[in-house]
């Protein structure tokens, strides 16, 4: 697959070239004007010489004239995953990602991932909630506290956005279950952010993540799709985005094979692949560039 680690070279060329060129070659650049030069000029004076997308994107120099000089029309969506990537993190992004707890939260069935360096899957397996009934926020809040001792330290912990649930009037028994999942997110990040103050929570959209796999089905298709996804790293050595191999030691291989619900354990698993990368181009793009 590698669709985007030859962008993000290119990418990285072009900020070089922001970086360090004299204002007359930067002017010879197609669609690049005496006004951005000039913005450009400045950004470098401001922030001794090293630019990253964002600053490129402060002077003028938005994704469509990036893709444009680089001839690469996926520059655009790096350039999405980068921005986007510094959205979730607030301020956060030039951290550097070792390890990701990756949690995919459902009524009935819940899972995580623990992700180390090198794309090597740690621990993987559903999780165990205990819900009450009826339901009591005290007991609740326990049983999110229980379920987060459990779990192995990482330096950051990614939990699955639930604001795409959303109620169909053609299923009005799902409102219940959206309310109720949301209320279980909000739990499980504020614990989450309590307890672990050293490290970053992070309420991942799987919109993004489907649209980074190239999943664009939706429901059951979708589904089938991260299934199919996560079976070919695992048994074929598929490539991620950035060019990867996914490492998944054998017990746990298995343990993927062994179960007849595979999608809540492919979520979680392409969240934390997600994150990771683009915490990776990140590194490449966000602001490093010296001459």
């Amino acid at each position: 697959m590698a669709l985007y680690r030859n962008s993000c070279e290119k990418l990285k060329q072009l900020l070089q070239k922001f970086s360090c060129d004299t204002a007359v070659n930067l002017a010879q650049m197609k669609g690049v004007g005496k006004i951005k030069v000039r913005n450009v000029m400045k950004a470098r004076e401001e922030y001794g010489g090293k630019l990253g997308i964002t600053h490129l994107l402060q002077c003028g120099v938005g994704p469509t004239m990036m893709s444009s000089i680089t001839q690469d029309p996926l520059a655009a969506e790096v350039i999405k995953c980068v921005l986007y990537y510094q959205r979730l993190t607030q301020g956060s992004f030039e951290l550097k990602i070792d390890s990701v707890i990756s949690m995919d939260l459902g009524v009935i069935n819940s899972a995580f991932v623990h992700l180390g360096s090198g794309t090597r899957v740690l621990s993987w397996s559903h999780l165990h909630l205990q819900m009450p009934r009826p339901y009591s926020p005290e007991l609740c809040y326990r049983e999110v506290e229980n379920v987060l001792r459990t779990l192995p330290s990482a330096s950051t912990y990614c939990l699955e956005l639930q604001t795409h649930r959303r109620p169909n009037k053609n299923q009005p028994g799902f409102l219940g279950i959206s309310v109720h999942l949301r209320v279980l997110e909000a739990m499980f990040y504020g614990v989450m952010r309590a307890s672990f103050r050293e490290h970053r929570v992070l309420c991942v959209s799987p919109r993004v993540v489907a649209e980074y796999f190239n999943l664009c089905a939706r429901g059951r298709a979708k589904k089938k799709a991260a299934v199919y996804a996560v079976t070919s790293y695992i048994y074929a050595q598929s490539l991620t985005p950035m060019g990867h191999k996914v490492v998944v030691p054998s017990d746990l291989a298995e343990y993927f094979f062994l179960r007849t619900k595979k999608d809540d354990l492919c979520d979680c698993l392409l969240q934390a692949i997600a994150v990771s990368e683009w915490s990776e181009m990140n590194q490449w793009l966000g602001g490093t560039q010296s001459c």
